[in-house]
């Protein structure tokens, strides 16, 4: 590893541990166990590290997530992968991510505007993908697919907070369950209540209540046709009796 990457590990972990504004250049100087004098040789100041830590795992991500969207997947295989990828990333870099989702506002301005457009640029990504999907038929149409891609982004990122390893946490397990949830939904559809049903499982309680619903309109409408020839057969006789 060469000086300059050994500076940047150096950095996240202490980016990491005491935050941004709390580690000075002396602090990464001895974790490095070097002179003060090395990081200016390869970094301006402590706010150029930053920005090598945003630029690179930015530049990754989303050479990685291109990668996927010009594979010879589905729409909807590209659409699952690239949520396990996001997922597996946040947990496998969760020192990385904690720096980037609390440290952004410490970037110095003219760099904001850079950063801003390449997580734009992986953001579109996502998004190209879901609107492919929508012409083909295959996923829902949405007003606006960049409500849908920061959901779906936006959940897998806050692994960063409560994902921890030494819990025994699996993260391809749990990148594929967020996967499954994103793309088959929480609720159970009324089609598989009704098969259920036919294996003597009990329908919940809203079904219950529609398929009520369903035998009492028709029960009305049977009464309403009974109704209806009594009346017209009583009116054949009136009109027997007149004659």
């Amino acid at each position: 590893m060469s000086t300059k990457d050994k500076l940047i590990k150096a950095a996240k972990k202490l980016f990491y541990e005491k935050g941004y504004h709390a580690t000075s250049l002396k602090d990464l100087a001895k974790e490095m166990g070097a002179a003060t004098s090395i990081i200016y040789y390869y970094f301006k100041n402590k706010e150029e590290l930053l920005v090598r830590l945003y630029e690179g795992a930015l530049e990754e991500t989303i050479d990685d997530i291109s990668k996927i969207a010009q594979s010879d997947m589905t729409t909807t295989e590209k659409m699952t992968e690239i949520i396990k990828y996001h997922g597996r990333f946040v947990m496998g870099n969760q020192t990385w991510s904690k720096i980037f989702f609390e440290e952004e506002s410490a970037l110095p301005s003219d760099f904001q505007k850079s950063i801003s457009e390449k997580k734009r640029q992986y953001n579109k990504i996502v998004e190209d993908i879901y609107s492919n999907g929508i012409r083909e038929g295959v996923f829902k149409p949405v007003s606006d697919p960049r409500i849908f891609v920061n959901a779906i982004l936006g959940m897998c990122n806050w692994l960063y907070k409560w994902y921890r390893r030494d819990k025994g946490g699996d993260p391809e397990k749990i990148s594929q369950q967020f996967a499954d949830i994103l793309t088959e939904g929480y609720i159970v559809s009324k089609k598989k209540y009704l098969d259920q049903e036919q294996e003597a499982i009990p329908l919940d309680t809203g079904t219950r209540e529609l398929s009520k619903a369903d035998n009492k309109q028709e029960e009305i409408i049977s009464k309403i046709q009974i109704l209806t020839s009594m009346t017209e057969s009583i009116a054949e006789k009136l009109d027997a009796i007149r004659k």
